[in-house]
């Protein structure tokens, strides 16, 4: 069962910093488990009523004020739920279609992503970027050399963007 592999990892858990790393690890691989050798295609409402427990503690056991956590499988929503507030002020619940500022935490997956397909030959890393996105712009007319490369290594000269 989902749930008892789960609670294995949570008494486990004693730092802030480890909560984080298991919630993170929930996120992205919790569609994954597998329980006695079965994939698990769906959560039951004891699975489902235990990660609401989780995560409940979790936010109040932390300095977290809103998460919205979702685990899928096969482009299958398993498990999507919001908990505590979006906004301080407002006190605005965070629920499973809330969005937030993801900043630099979606490099790793869009990384990954694109080595995948280059793994698969699917893509080359010296390919221009404007050959899979045909769209893409600058008033700089170089950007048409810009290579996936360039992109991933912070190497193509494009400017950083501030907030």
């Amino acid at each position: 069962m989902f749930a008892c592999y789960i609670q294995l990892l949570v008494i486990r858990i004693e730092t802030k910093i480890m909560k984080s790393i298991f919630i993170m690890i929930t996120m992205m691989v919790g569609a994954c488990l597998t329980t006695y050798g079965q994939a698990v295609d769906e959560l039951s409402n004891l699975d489902r009523n235990y990660l609401d427990s989780v995560y409940t503690q979790y936010m109040s056991s932390t300095q977290v004020p809103g998460i919205a956590i979702g685990i899928l499988k096969n482009g299958n929503i398993l498990y999507s739920k919001g908990f505590g507030i979006k906004n301080k002020d407002t006190k605005e619940p965070v629920t499973s279609k809330s969005l937030f500022h993801l900043a630099s935490v979606s490099k790793t997956f869009v990384a990954t992503a694109i080595m995948q397909l280059s793994q698969e030959e699917k893509l080359e890393l010296d390919d221009p970027i404007v050959k899979y996105l045909p769209y893409f712009e600058m008033k700089d007319k170089r950007y048409k050399a810009i290579t996936i490369k360039q992109i991933l290594t912070h190497s193509s000269g494009i400017p950083d963007v501030r907030d």
